[in-house]
C-alpha cells in the first residue's frame, strides 16, 4: 500500500471518530407538493424561503413571491406559470439608526432609514421609495 493511501485511510478514520455537534441549525424553507389542482395562492416570504432578506434583530422582512390561485394543476400535468400569475413584491421597512436607539441622537434630523430586500440582498430605499435603491 502506498503512502498516500495510508494517509487517506487515516484521515477517514479520524473524521469518522469526531463526534457530531449537538447544535441544531434551522433552515427556513417550504416545499409545496401539489396532489391536485392549486385552489389558493401560494406565497413565500423570508419566514418560509431563506433566499429572501430577513433582519432577525427587528424581525423584519419585505419580499414576497406569489403564484396566483389556479395557476398550477398538479404534479403530472401543467406546471407552466403563465404571464401575470407569478408576482414578486418588495417593500421598504423603516429601521431606526442605532445612534438614535441608543443615544437619542438623529442624523441630519432623521431617526432612521428605509431598508429594502431585493433578491435576498439589503438595499437602502432612497427617500423611502422602493423604485430608487442603493447597496447598503
Amino acid at each position: 500500500m502506498n503512502k498516500q493511501m495510508i494517509i487517506l485511510i487515516a484521515l477517514v478514520a479520524v473524521l469518522s471518530a469526531v463526534s457530531a455537534s449537538a447544535e441544531t441549525i434551522e433552515i427556513r424553507g417550504e416545499v409545496v407538493q401539489l396532489t391536485g389542482a392549486q385552489s389558493s395562492a401560494m406565497t413565500w416570504d423570508a419566514s418560509n424561503f431563506a433566499a429572501f432578506w430577513y433582519d432577525p434583530d427587528g424581525d423584519q422582512m419585505g419580499e414576497t413571491l406569489t403564484i396566483a390561485a389556479s395557476t398550477l394543476t398538479g404534479p403530472d400535468t401543467d406546471r407552466t406559470i403563465e404571464e401575470y400569475c407569478l408576482t414578486y413584491q418588495t417593500a421598504p421597512v423603516y429601521l431606526e439608526y442605532e445612534l438614535y436607539e441608543n443615544e437619542g441622537l438623529t442624523v441630519d434630523g432623521h431617526t432612521g432609514y428605509y431598508l429594502e430586500g431585493w433578491a435576498g440582498e439589503r438595499y437602502v430605499a432612497i427617500n423611502g421609495s422602493a423604485n430608487k435603491i442603493c447597496k447598503l
